[in-house]
């Protein structure tokens, strides 16, 4: 028996990726309950659900996802206007209708993810301009709405029997940028729709003025007072005004002022022409704002530094001078260059960097970034924005939106309250807008936020916690999916005339296994009690280990090197579990050094260097020494210890 058709088509379709949903034959609208959950790929279930039937039609469901499609219905010309601005269109698969019109393939980039999700339609679309009004001159069809698939044969507007066939069958490419802005901009112009909320359609140009008015009559009625209605106006303007100025911030002030001479409860009938009792309708398809269990994706918390930084939004914070941007540039370093995150915390891939450090001369920041080792001109791994080139970039500037897309980074915020318009960092209403535009990042491509952040002043003589590590809102940590505190050892540090050795504690660790509170080392104190600069000499800090593990490592370490002088840092490396950077750091430490040049063999210097290092002793000077066994022919002694807290390698 010879397969059908629009089975042929409908598996090829499912093989690509694209979820497919079957109606009766003849016919082009799916009336059957719940149609967008039985939407599959699985090519048993289409089979089945097939049976031995001649004729079916079927629809190509898009859906809203990272791996998901979406798709141009054009019964009007939509693309030759497109085409007319932008230049030729990118071939994507195609197909051809019923009525000679063309369906467009795209996969869902990051930016129409985030449009999906600004505006929570199933499509978008206008409607033809001609004598009925009825129809679509175009629509784009972004979740749980579907187009005919090829195969499927329905009546033509001459009621004869047309099969919707493939018209240029190739790779399917994402949707471009441009022609998104290209159809969101239509729409927003042919079918704006009044709301008095936040949000909502897009305010075409002109329209600014009054409907902030009825947004702002809408919060008066609710109670909103003059300070939080100027934030809630400006955040509507944001977000729903198409080419607001740049004196938007006083023009909804002045609303909120005058909006706010009227009582509580009396402007709902002034403004909006409703009454205040009058009943909400619910939203239409409401079952596309919920998913099933086997709806969502599918996978475990993704992470950018195996053990330490997850995908999210990740916040660090320390009080000000305790090492927050040197932290800050050690995990660029990682991320752009792939070695291990201070040399224990492998790094998954490399992934680009956007650093907005608004607090910073370019001057500064550069001589920092190069102690790293941070690419200098690779514009695709690594690009930064100081005080030199210019004003604070907000969160919602579309500049900074058009990067990410671009980039798909690591965008760090250096610190994160420079990138907030609240007055109060403590008022949660306030800075719901940072929150909001954090979101709205990641949306838009943002791999993972990082924000740098001040830790409370109480924090310095408490133990470290998720309340005292970030000021302000508790509403930052709680939208963090990590957040670490970094605190300086003031102790030891004796106001610069010690080590510079920094406290790192994971104090929010979602869906993931933190590490272990550790500590690494800015610098080191020498013998002569100069203090010396670990990132100077070696590029990033000295992650210091635990004693107990760093005696362990430290015994192995000298056991092996004194046993074969001649064995190799590959060697070391490999019998002790540890990568050949700490391999550097621990002979360094220790006092041993082995030169690169073939036959080098492991020597003894005089002196070890840094706090924890180590004096090598020969066993038959072990007299001199109290405590102690041999092994291995050695003893060894903690720099600046007393003679009690020696032990044996």
């Amino acid at each position: 028996m010879t397969t059908p058709n629009f089975l042929v088509e409908a598996l090829k379709m499912a093989e690509r990726g694209i979820p497919v949903s079957f109606f009766h034959a003849g016919e082009k609208g799916n009336t059957a309950i719940g149609w967008q959950n039985l939407a599959t790929t699985s090519s048993e279930e289409i089979v089945g659900r097939v049976g031995d039937a001649e004729r079916m039609n079927y629809g190509c469901v898009a859906k809203a996802s990272p791996d998901g499609y979406l798709f141009l219905d054009d019964d009007g010309g939509i693309r030759q206007e497109f085409e007319k601005i932008h230049g030729p269109l990118a071939p994507t698969l195609k197909v051809k209708s019923c009525n000679g019109s063309f369906h467009y393939y795209f996969k869902h980039s990051a930016a129409s993810l985030a449009y999906h999700a600004l505006v929570n339609k199933a499509y978008i679309s206008e409607a033809k301009k001609d004598e009925t009004g009825k129809g679509e001159l175009w629509s784009l069809r972004m979740h749980n709405a579907y187009v005919v698939g090829p195969g499927s044969i329905v009546p033509n507007n001459q009621d004869i029997d047309t099969e919707y066939k493939i018209s240029w069958d190739g790779p399917i490419a994402e949707i471009p940028d441009s022609l998104l802005s290209f159809l969101t901009e239509r729409y927003s112009k042919t079918n704006f729709k009044p709301s008095p909320t936040v949000t909502g359609d897009k305010i075409p140009y002109g329209k600014h003025d009054t409907e902030l008015c009825r947004i702002a009559g809408r919060l008066r009625h609710d109670g909103i007072e003059e300070e939080s209605l100027a934030y809630a106006l400006i955040e509507s303007c944001e977000k729903r005004c198409v080419g607001y100025g740049s004196d938007y911030q006083d023009m909804c002030k002045k609303i909120a002022h005058s909006i706010c001479k009227h009582p509580v409860g009396d402007f709902d009938r002034l403004v909006l022409g409703t009454k205040p009792a009058e009943a909400v309708a619910a939203p239409p398809n409401w079952r596309d704002y919920f998913k099933t269990i086997s709806e969502l994706e599918s996978g475990g918390v993704r992470m950018l530094i195996d053990g330490f930084l997850p995908e999210g939004t990740d916040f660090f914070g320390a009080l000000s001078g305790h090492g927050k941007t040197w932290f800050a540039l050690s995990i660029v370093k990682a991320l752009t260059t792939g070695d291990p995150f201070l040399g224990n915390f492998p790094v998954a891939k490399i992934i680009p960097c956007l650093y907005l450090i608004p607090e910073s001369s370019g001057r500064a920041f550069k001589a920092r970034a190069m102690k790293f080792g941070i690419p200098t001109d690779n514009p695709e791994l690594f690009l930064c924005r100081t005080i030199s080139e210019g004003p604070t970039l907000l969160l919602n500037d579309p500049i900074l939106a058009e990067a990410v897309r671009n980039m798909k980074p690591v965008v760090f915020l250096d610190t994160a309250i420079r990138f907030s318009t609240a007055q109060d960092e403590n008022s949660s209403l306030q800075n719901k807008k940072l929150v909001d535009d954090i979101i709205a990042l990641r949306q838009a491509g943002a791999v993972s936020i990082i924000g740098i952040h001040h830790s409370t002043k109480s924090s310095a003589n408490e133990k470290m916690t998720l309340e005292n590590a970030l000021r302000g809102t508790g509403d930052l940590g709680a939208m963090c999916d990590a957040v670490y505190a970094i605190r300086r050892d003031e102790a030891i540090y004796n106001n610069g005339n010690g080590p510079n050795e920094i406290q790192i504690e994971c104090v929010k660790p979602r869906d993931f296994e933190p590490p272990k509170p550790f500590k690494i080392a800015a610098t080191y104190r020498k013998d002569d009690g100069q203090i010396v600069s670990w990132i100077d000499t070696m590029g990033d800090f000295l992650m210091l280990e635990s004693e107990a593990v760093q005696r362990s490592m430290d015994s192995r370490f000298l056991k092996m090197v004194i046993a074969d002088p001649n064995c190799s840092r590959q060697e070391v490396s490999e019998s002790l579990g540890i990568k050949e950077w700490t391999i550097r750091k621990m002979s360094q430490r220790l006092g041993w050094t082995k030169e690169r040049t073939p036959g080098s063999r492991w020597e003894r210097i005089k002196t070890a260097t840094g706090k924890g290092g180590l004096v090598v002793v020969p066993a038959q000077n072990e007299g001199q020494i109290s405590g102690p066994k041999a092994v291995m022919g050695v003893s060894a002694i903690p720099i600046n210890s007393e003679p009690k807290t020696l032990f044996a390698v």
